[in-house]
């Protein structure tokens, strides 16, 4: 978990009451929870969505490490994953203690669009997953040599739009990206403290 103790939850419009339930396990504040309320996702708990079972996904997010061989044991936050680990079974608890099981709705599309999420291009940034900040997606960090270093983008910035296109979250971040072409130059529109910048990248 990150320092700001936030974490995201998927899944959150899955069922009519999964936002007030998760509101009423974290009364003490303990997170700030991005509640996301699309069911499909990059993980198992999409088979599950796609059988009409309502569904929660928790992420403290990925850092610059994450899914590599530099990913050490010293990077975790041991004290956040024991909060995140006592929330999660004080969620368990409730689910399983309940009268009722919760409602499902349908929360987006039950899988992935045809021809798979493979992008033509990469910006070369790590997205801020659990930003509650609900006016475009934080970079966490930028890969070394990556578009987005090259053209100037920082850790800390936040991606408001692409090409015009207003950027809210990861998944119309993900949508202006598919529609990119390699070796094109797009603009992107970040927020840096009190500033609005548009910013050139080389694909």
């Amino acid at each position: 978990m990150k320092d700001d103790n936030s974490i995201m939850i998927s899944g959150t419009g899955t069922s009519s009451e999964s936002e007030s339930l998760l509101k009423s396990l974290n009364s003490d504040s303990t997170f700030s929870i991005n509640m996301q309320p699309e069911g499909f996702g990059a993980s198992d708990h999409a088979s599950f969505y796609a059988k009409d079972i309502p569904v929660f996904f928790l992420s403290s997010g990925a850092h610059q490490d994450y899914h590599t061989p530099f990913d050490k044991a010293d990077s975790i936050n041991l004290i956040g994953a024991k909060a995140i680990a006592d929330y999660t079974f004080d969620l368990m608890l409730n689910l399983i203690n309940r009268d009722e099981n919760l409602h499902f709705q349908v929360a987006g599309p039950k899988q992935r669009a045809a021809g798979g999420r493979r992008f033509k291009v990469t910006l070369g940034i790590m997205p801020n997953f659990t930003s509650t900040e609900s006016n475009g997606l934080g970079v966490d960090g930028v890969r070394a040599g990556g578009p987005a270093e090259s053209a100037g983008i920082k850790k800390g910035d936040r991606i408001v739009a692409i090409n015009g296109f207003p950027v809210t979250n990861i998944y119309e971040y993900m949508s202006r990206l598919n529609k990119l072409e390699a070796g094109s130059t797009v603009n992107v529109d970040v927020i840096r403290g009190d500033e609005r910048l548009v910013i050139l990248v080389n694909l």
